[in-house]
């Protein structure tokens, strides 16, 4: 198996949309997860990734971050980070042929016209909510476990744990 190459920062002048930019999606002990760009490179996610599990063994809050109470918010552990090189994880699921878009849109406006469709709210006003739903592709899927990613599209790769500090 050849070598990794690691992500290196976004150069300066780089205009790349940052939905093509790679991502790493951090999925923490408890289940939740956020995705993160890696426009400034894998090395600093790594420093990141890092340090917040650094924190969270310590008991020690997140950076300047404040819950309702106005406590600060203690670091949560990290169990897994997931890298997708070839962008955010949700962009190749909605990258579909002008033939499907057509027949999608077609789909939803067939929907408004319906008057018993879900996509109708009380007062026989339009749900934009359920009308994206019909519109957009499902990104997300239900984790099995609580370590899964939430995402339908295929990670690149994960981090070693060892990499960052991790348990296993």
């Amino acid at each position: 198996m050849a070598a990794k190459t690691p992500i290196k920062a976004r150069a300066a002048g780089d205009n790349t949309p940052f939905d093509e930019l790679p991502h790493a999606e951090i999925i923490y002990e408890n289940g939740e997860s956020s995705l993160a760009c890696m426009d400034q490179g894998e090395e600093a996610l790594v420093a990141a990734v890092k340090e917040h599990h650094r924190r969270a063994k310590n008991g020690e809050p997140i950076h300047n971050s404040w819950g309702p109470d106005e406590r600060p918010i203690v670091a949560t552990r990290i169990a897994r980070v997931l890298i997708y090189e070839d962008g955010h994880p949700g962009r190749e699921v909605a990258l579909v042929s002008p033939d499907v878009a057509t027949s999608t849109v077609k789909d939803a406006i067939s929907a408004v016209a319906d008057a018993d469709s879900e996509v109708h709210g009380p007062a026989g006003m339009v749900s934009l909510y359920a009308l994206a739903d019909h519109l957009l592709p499902r990104v997300l899927v239900e984790k099995e476990h609580p370590h899964d990613s939430e995402y339908v599209a295929q990670e690149t790769r994960e981090l070693d744990s060892s990499e960052w500090g991790g348990d296993k």
